[in-house]
């Protein structure tokens, strides 16, 4: 049944064919295809391509790849089995409870498989079941003498401290109880930071220094891949609310701001350390494996890791030019059979939505090729006779460059329909033209990421324009409650340049095309709900955080051109438990920020960032 309107073709597409079949398949199946496909009628190329990818996506096949069979039946099996499981260094202070948030995300301690008081002194790695790697390191600021932080110095591949014990060497134990020495050319590839800091403990001056220094090290070795974690918050709640908002700005001016306050007894802020972890997650690592590394109890929605990694192959694409047909084709095929494998489609299911790939894939790859016209000179004796009567000559030449903005425009839609189709939003279905609209919206920022080739921030963006498709209705960035009692929300904002605007309950309170500074806003619950009120506090340019105010009043400036970098709101009255406040920002050049509840701060403090948009919504609990 394989390829059959393709046999009878030219020399060259039977050469194609059998170098896929030969490729793919004992000689036996061979015999039998041709058979078959020499008494059946012409069939379709596409349902043939998904059938075998669909059988092979059915089993655990281990492809041997070669540059030399560049098919898309081939690139796109290729691209199933790539991608491995995320390799996690985990640094921290000593006594920091690294074995108890390990076991709080991944339900394996890290006590339960190695650290006994002899084996401090050297690099663990821990696996598991998921193929998920965690390299744990010897605690700093322990014995200076010793040395022992600069084992950890030496596997993260940063300077050594010069007044302590020097090595060259890892002391690796892989299996208890035996340690080997990797040298450093052996040292394995990290893909991520897990940096752990026991917030429940107050630092001193020395202190405060050597683990800033030591991050900024960190940070310059690997970038945005590190997420600290302050352990031990059921502790900090024990102090009153002063003594602990101190303890946290002490910390969080160590991390600039980035720090993600857990417990691993309450649970408390996992969540977030996870959402962190998820985002910084290089783009070979795929999401679905760290997602198989939790335990069930933290997983993430199944919408929100799709989305991840729908957008990092979206960006692989539309970095590709449109020359390289067969690797646009085998990724957007193998784009579709995840978002299918994710939902546990069924044959039928994946067929129709497989030839729905390739066909967008196809006309895709014309975004690709950019024609040029110019005036020839005339070729022969008859046009340079034309040519002196006037008449001129054209010709064309064509340059592939980079699918880009518009390849996006081809692709997006596609993977936006299969999402909506198979993980059934309880809102509405987002028209093309609105889906076009959102992503020109955001042209010049995915064509810079494009024209400097930053696939990481270029998949940040598809996903957020992912994530906003699902999102941006009357449940925005929450679900809506299942009460029968209105909920009512009137956001004002001062934006520059265009001056006050008035939003509702879970709106984006900003201005999309182009973004404009927020220089203020202004809350009320509307209709007013008895025993509800709320307060907010914000964080403004050269005059810090402006102190707590209550609704209907006015927090920031108007007109002064002074920004406003971030905020809080909680909420007041009797009724007050009844209900949750949520809110998140948008930073200029950064995006959209974790979501905020009842209280904590959101957006930045002291790295002038600029809020360009809030979005504040209130529920029932």
């Amino acid at each position: 049944m394989i390829l059959a309107k393709f046999i009878t073709s030219t020399f060259e597409h039977k050469k194609y064919i059998i170098n896929i079949i030969l490729f793919h398949m004992k000689l036996i199946e061979i015999i039998s295809i041709l058979e078959q496909a020499k008494n059946s009628g012409a069939i379709d190329f596409i349902y043939d391509i998904g059938k075998r990818v669909w059988e092979y996506f059915q089993k655990d096949y281990d492809l041997s790849y070669s540059d030399e069979n560049p098919d898309v039946i081939a690139k796109t099996l290729h691209r199933m089995n790539t991608g491995a499981a995320p390799k996690i260094a985990l640094v921290g202070m000593t006594s920091a409870g690294k074995s108890s948030l390990i076991n709080a995300l991944f339900g394996k301690s890290m006590s339960e498989v190695q650290r006994t008081a002899d084996t401090t002194s050297c690099v663990f790695v821990a696996k598991f079941p998921s193929g998920l790697l965690i390299y744990d390191t010897p605690g700093l600021a322990g014995d200076e003498e010793l040395g022992y932080e600069n084992i950890t110095r030496l596997f993260l591949e940063i300077p050594q401290e010069e007044d302590a014990t020097q090595f060259y060497t890892v002391p690796f134990q892989e299996k208890p109880p035996e340690i080997t020495e990797l040298s450093t050319d052996q040292l394995p590839k990290l893909d991520a930071i897990l940096f752990l800091v026991d917030i429940s403990r107050t630092l001193n001056e020395y202190e405060k220094k050597a683990l800033r220094g030591f991050f900024l090290e960190l940070k310059n070795k690997f970038g945005d891949h590190i997420v600290v974690a302050g352990t031990h918050l059921d502790e900090l709640n024990k102090l009153s609310a002063q003594e602990r908002q101190g303890q946290l700005d002490s910390y969080n001016k160590i991390f600039g701001n980035d720090l993600a306050a857990v417990s691993s007894i309450s649970g408390e802020g996992l969540s977030e350390l996870i959402i962190k972890l998820f985002r910084i997650m290089p783009q070979k690592v795929p999401a679905t494996k760290l997602q198989e590394s939790l335990i069930n109890a933290r997983k993430l929605n199944r919408l929100s890791f799709v989305i991840k990694e729908s957008s990092n192959l979206l960006a692989e694409i539309i970095l590709l030019k449109g020359n390289q047909v067969n690797d646009i084709k085998a990724t957007y095929l193998w784009l579709f059979a995840l978002i299918c494998k994710h939902y546990s489609v069924d044959e039928n299911t994946w067929l129709s939505c497989n030839g729905s790939a390739l066909n967008i894939a196809t006309k895709a790859t014309q975004a690709g090729i950019k024609e040029y016209s110019f005036i020839r000179p005339p070729k022969n004796l008859l046009e340079m006779l034309q040519s002196f009567l006037g008449k001129t000559f054209q010709a064309s030449v064509l340059e592939t460059k980079p699918l880009g903005i518009d390849g996006l425009k081809e692709l997006l839609p596609g993977v936006y329909e299969l999402l909506y189709q198979l993980s059934n939003i309880d809102n509405s279905k987002r028209s093309l033209l609105k889906i076009n609209h959102i992503i020109a919206s955001n042209a010049s920022k995915i064509e810079n990421f494009v024209q400097e080739k930053q696939v990481e921030k270029l998949a940040y963006q598809i996903g957020e324009i992912l994530q906003r498709l699902f999102e941006e209705n009357s449940t925005d960035f929450h679900t809506q409650s299942n009460q029968t009692e209105p909920i009512g929300l009137r956001v004002l904002v001062h934006l520059e340049e265009i001056k006050d605007r008035i939003f509702r309950n879970g709106e984006f309170a900003g201005n999309h095309d182009p973004y404009r500074r927020l220089e203020g806003f202004q809350l009320n619950i509307d209709p007013p709900i008895p025993g509800l009120s709320m307060r907010y506090m914000a964080h403004l340019q050269e005059k810090c955080d402006v102190p707590w105010i209550n609704e209907g009043e006015f927090i920031g400036t108007r007109s002064e051109w002074r920004r406003l970098e971030g905020f809080a709101i909680e909420l007041t009255g009797v009724a007050a438990p009844k209900y949750n406040i949520f809110y998140r920002c948008r930073l200029q050049g950064i995006g959209d920020s974790l979501i905020c509840s009842n209280g904590q701060f959101c957006g930045s403090r002291g790295k002038s960032q600029t809020v360009e948009g809030i979005q504040v919504w209130l529920e029932h609990k």
